[in-house]
């Protein structure tokens, strides 16, 4: 009788998913204990729920030694612990430590699973009165796992890089780590070649150090000197790939150096043990530096997200532009006001738009403006435009001299001396961004 009733159960279960499978609707699954009703299932416990208006972080460990676990950041009831030292600076709360399995790689598990929390968080932050934008710190492997989660979406279609404001990554492996034996760090590895870059619209900072290697000879007493440019682990090139110049919303990056002292004796060379910012000690070792710049950066976040907005505006000669959020260090060039414009998007490209009045020897402005062999490897006029509702007489796109892709184009009015100038060091093929595109149709022409 009992193994009857068992089978009758099991056929109303599974009468009652196939009923759902035809209606089209599966029963959800109920959130983490503690959480709110929104937040997915797979998001674990947050650490602190009781954020308000204060802008939330998450923190995400690494790989190392001894950083593979939440552990690592301490606790946020310890004010001389990494997360204690986050959760008590103005403006902000920890809202969760996240922990992950660093065995799987990051776009099979973590990052989706980070996509999840930072929604959670991020809705937890605008129902309780705060502007819904999370901060993501992420400590080596984590910096990884941020930028996969940031490349992800909603289960109801947010994207989640809209939810964050601002990424800070400690030593992360952006570019890889040759020490590793582990073929997933290595440079150029098909799992870390296929992670998403940060997107354009996120504020990077990323801090990484630079261990000196000091040798003193035993018998000899001799010291040399050698500087790595790595944490030992990962070099400072990689740990800095993914940051971002918006510097007004605290994007940047920051180099920490200290000394790893060794005693050499008969030849070999042995280590007085871990360096101030050695990789695993960059959250761990308070004397480092990381914290303070960590909230130096986070400082530099909150108050803009708490600035109101402006829109400045700048006249050149005939035309009148006007920046917005989406530009850094806006403002007029060597020439002064009525002579040229400048600014930087948060592509990472800059646009000089310069009033031509000094060329007036019967060149156009392109020629004028492209003299002095400036257009080496043309392929070509730039794409279209429209400016203040006018298009250009003239462009062109071309290969700045020790470049291999298009990085650089011109546009030029011939009538009000004007030409504008946009490009980026990268060797990319680039296009026009939307604040450019935005900022030109809604430039004035001036009388």
């Amino acid at each position: 009788m009992r193994g009857v009733l068992h089978k009758l159960k099991g056929l109303a279960a599974l009468s009652v998913m196939l009923a759902a499978m035809i209606i089209g609707t599966v029963p959800s699954a109920s959130a983490a204990t503690g959480n709110p009703s929104y937040c997915d299932a797979d998001v674990p416990s947050l650490t602190n729920k009781n954020i308000g208006k204060e802008v939330p972080v998450i923190l995400v460990h690494g790989l190392g030694n001894y950083n593979a676990s939440a552990n690592a950041w301490g606790s946020i009831s310890n004010p001389s612990s990494f997360a204690g030292k986050i959760d008590r600076a103005p403006g902000v709360a920890v809202a969760h430590i996240f922990h992950y399995d660093t065995s799987v790689w990051v776009d099979q598990q973590s990052g989706p699973q980070l996509a999840k929390t930072i929604d959670c968080v991020s809705r937890l932050s605008a129902q309780n009165g705060g502007k819904g934008k999370v901060i993501v710190i992420g400590s080596s492997m984590g910096g990884l796992v941020a930028r996969d989660a940031l490349s992800r979406h909603s289960s109801d279609g947010r994207a989640i890089a809209d939810e964050v404001g601002q990424v800070i990554t400690i030593g992360s492996p952006h570019l890889g780590a040759d020490v590793w034996t582990w073929s997933v760090f290595n440079p150029g590895s098909p799992e870390l070649a296929r992670l998403p870059h940060f997107p354009a619209q996120t504020t990077v900072h990323t801090i990484a150090a630079d261990v000196t290697k000091v040798t003193r000879d035993f018998w000899s007493g001799q010291t040399t000197r050698e500087q790595l440019h790595n944490d030992t682990l990962v070099s400072v090139n990689s740990a800095h790939s993914e940051y971002s110049i918006d510097t007004n919303k605290g994007g940047g990056q920051k180099t920490i150096t200290c000394e790893k002292y060794y005693v050499k004796l008969f030849g070999v060379a042995y280590d007085s043990g871990p360096a101030p910012c050695q990789h695993d000690q960059l959250i761990t070792n308070p004397l480092n530096g990381v914290p303070t710049d960590t909230l130096d950066a986070i400082n530099k976040y909150v108050t803009w997200l708490n600035t109101p907005p402006v829109t400045p505006s700048y006249t050149a000669g005939a035309i009148t532009v006007r920046f917005d959020d989406r530009w850094t260090n806006a403002g007029y060039g060597a020439s002064g006001p009525n002579g040229d414009i400048i600014g930087q998007d948060l592509t990472g490209s800059s646009v000089l738009i310069a009033n031509m009045s000094w060329c007036n020897d019967g060149r156009t402005m392109m020629q004028c403006w492209t003299s002095g062999d400036w257009t080496h490897n043309q392929v070509g006029p730039a794409p279209a435009i429209t400016v203040g509702g006018r298009t250009p007489d003239s462009s062109i796109q071309f290969i700045q001299p020790g470049h291999m892709n298009a990085s650089r184009m011109f546009w030029c009015f011939e009538t009000e001396k004007v030409c504008i100038d946009y490009g980026t060091g990268n060797d990319v093929y680039l296009q026009p961004s939307a604040a450019l595109l935005d900022m030109l149709h809604n430039a004035t022409w001036n009388p």
